[in-house]
């Protein structure tokens, strides 16, 4: 663990977590730590090559009416003239109430007779609704994974021997740790390759426990599919007379009327019976409906289904094979019943 990252863990919560504050006074550290950095990290959220002899960091300005400013950067050229930029910085939370609205009308005001006055939106998230409506006051919206690719660029930079080297790759530790460097490396790839991989053979261990009990007459173990990329499994034809499959597997990410998996992105359970022969079955229990149309697939199937959000307990595995032995067994006996 980094030494913000350690800081972090022992200070005080106040009945909320403090990660954004922190996150804040971290970087006003860094930033108070080296003038220089100071006038090229101004230059650049200005987008600007300003003459600046000075730049003074402040964390939590009284705004008055207007609240508190999380960082507040204030900046001098040579000839006089002042810049003045408000951070409205953001990690897990959104926008507060009316916040960018409270702090553009503060820029409006003060300081007076500034060159130049930027509010910046900093944030992992998507954009906001907030529109700027005063000529006199740009907003811009950044991501944070904009300021760690620009302080590692400075860490690197021709004179990087008298720069505050170490207090930067501190700070950047800190932003990969709590991911808000957007940066992807080989190790993350071999890391999500790998636990893919796990998952996957885990699921096909399900389904092979399900298709090693299939005893459908007619249906020899030999020539089953596998469809190693969808999960699932499909018999071949059951049956002389009427055209008659069974399926089973996992369906990723979908959602429908009777099941909402896609904001867990977790794969459900399905077991179908499908072909003309499906018209010729004798009742099945009610769970027992047709395919959603987002499937795509014809009238002629009955498809049971077991949407994860349901499951009790702590063993999806046999979550799974209990529905699946379930499925089969209603299955294996409807199609005894022809």
């Amino acid at each position: 663990m980094n030494l913000f990252a350690r800081l972090f863990k022992y200070r005080a919560t106040e009945g909320r977590s403090p990660q954004e504050d922190f996150l804040t006074e971290a970087l006003a550290g860094v930033l108070e730590s080296s003038l220089p950095l100071r006038v090229e990290f101004m230059n650049w959220l200005v987008e600007n090559d300003l003459d600046l002899e000075r730049v003074r960091v402040e964390t939590q300005k009284t705004a008055g009416s207007c609240g508190r400013l999380d960082l507040w950067l204030e900046a001098w050229e040579r000839s006089g003239e002042r810049h003045a930029i408000v951070c409205e910085n953001k990690v897990w939370a959104g926008e507060g109430d009316n916040q960018l609205n409270r702090y553009y009308r503060y820029l409006q005001k003060h300081p007076a007779k500034s060159a130049s006055r930027t509010l910046i939106y900093l944030t992992p998230h998507p954009q906001c609704d907030f529109k700027p409506y005063d000529p006199m006051v740009r907003f811009r919206e950044m991501r944070w994974h904009q300021v760690f690719k620009w302080m590692k660029a400075w860490a690197k930079g021709p004179d990087k021997e008298a720069r505050p080297v170490v207090l930067v790759k501190e700070l950047l530790t800190l932003m990969e740790e709590w991911n808000l460097s957007m940066e992807l490396n080989a190790s993350d790839l071999a890391a999500a390759v790998a636990h893919r991989t796990r998952v996957e053979s885990r699921l096909r261990q399900i389904l092979d426990e399900v298709w090693a009990t299939c005893k459908v007459e007619g249906s020899k173990q030999n020539q089953w599919k596998y469809d190693y990329r969808h999960l699932l499994y499909r018999s071949p034809r059951i049956g002389a007379e009427k055209v008659l499959y069974l399926e089973f597997g996992f369906d990723f990410g979908s959602e429908d009327e009777h099941w909402n998996v896609q904001s867990l992105s977790l794969p459900s359970a399905y077991f179908a019976l499908w072909g003309d022969g499906v018209g010729q079955l004798p009742a099945l229990p009610d769970a027992w409906n047709h395919p959603p149309d987002y499937w795509g697939w014809s009238s002629k199937t009955k498809v049971k289904r077991m949407c994860i959000v349901e499951v009790k307990g702590d063993s999806l595995h046999s979550a799974y094979r209990d529905f699946f032995m379930a499925a089969l067994q209603e299955a294996e006996e409807a199609i005894s019943r022809l």
